[in-house]
């Protein structure tokens, strides 16, 4: 097949909604113009005439040869009648038969965008750009991880990553904080200056945010470990790229958010914290 005649996807071919049903479909005619895309390595669209209909992707040529059409009434997108469940969304439809329907074969490290779309749920665009980057080794930062840190980690499911990360955190500044008290402690009360009080803050200020950062810096690549480990089980890389209603459900149930562990690790936090600081007072009234 000649490579230049190939319609070529990627990632950012997957995020707009699907486009209208063509032309031919509303008005009843049974058969489609010509329009044979291929795209260049611009990502720029350009026909070809003299291109074969045997070279259309295998969504495009499902998209043309489907004769009904349906709405989602919860992302407005236009998807085959015979859907079991909206590919952009997830909305699934009432009294729908079980008929596989082909998906956009777009991959990243050989997983379907709609599988990572599924178990990451909530916020699931953005997070396709950052796992291209980081399957790709480029630089991908994650706010919320930075200004979150182990409660992100927690609502997106990593419970033992937020765990062991509150436990280094709280470990870190506590340590800080007992030598930082045994200098206040042993210090002539009325050498101590605001000056001095300012730069002990400061100090804290900046331990918080240069964790924060790093967090934020290796949170996507925990993310996407975290996904592909759940994208195993199910034994998702390299399947076909058609619909599977049962596995959709599953890797929802499997991803998306976990309230319940953001409860559980601000509980644990706190309780690790009064500890730490219960611990703190009894060494530091010992050897001040």
């Amino acid at each position: 097949m000649d490579e230049h005649n190939t319609t070529r996807h990627s990632v950012d071919d997957y995020y707009p909604k699907p486009d209208p049903a063509p032309d031919y479909m509303d008005s009843g005619n049974s058969e489609p113009e010509p329009d044979y895309r291929s795209r260049d390595n611009s990502g720029t669209y350009q026909y070809n005439q003299e291109s074969s209909g045997a070279d259309q992707n295998t969504y495009d040529s499902y998209s043309q040869t489907s004769q009904e059409w349906i709405t989602c009434p919860k992302c407005g997108s236009r998807i085959p009648a015979a859907s079991n469940f909206c590919n952009l969304c997830g909305y699934r439809f009432e009294n729908s038969q079980e008929i596989p329907f082909p998906l956009h074969d777009v991959r990243i490290d050989g997983y379907l965008v709609d599988d990572i779309a599924n178990f990451v749920a909530v916020n699931y665009q953005p997070y396709l750009v950052k796992f291209q980057k980081v399957t790709s080794g480029k630089f991908s930062f994650n706010w919320a991880a930075a200004i979150f840190s182990s409660r992100w980690l927690a609502y997106r499911g990593m419970f033992r990553h937020a765990f062991f990360l509150t436990l280094i955190f709280g470990a870190i500044s506590t340590v800080v904080s007992f030598f930082i008290s045994l200098i206040l402690y042993r210090a002539d009360v009325s050498a101590i200056t605001q000056s001095s009080l300012n730069q002990i803050n400061m100090l804290f200020y900046a331990l918080y945010i240069g964790l924060g950062l790093i967090c934020g810096i290796l949170g996507d690549s925990f993310y996407w470990k975290y996904t592909k480990r759940y994208l195993d089980r199910f034994r998702c890389q390299g399947r076909e790229a058609v619909s599977n209603l049962k596995l959709a459900r599953s890797l929802k149930a499997a991803g998306g958010y976990r309230v319940g562990y953001l409860g559980l690790i601000i509980l644990f936090d706190l309780t690790y914290s009064e500890a730490l600081s219960s611990l703190m007072i009894y060494f530091l009234e010992r050897v001040a």
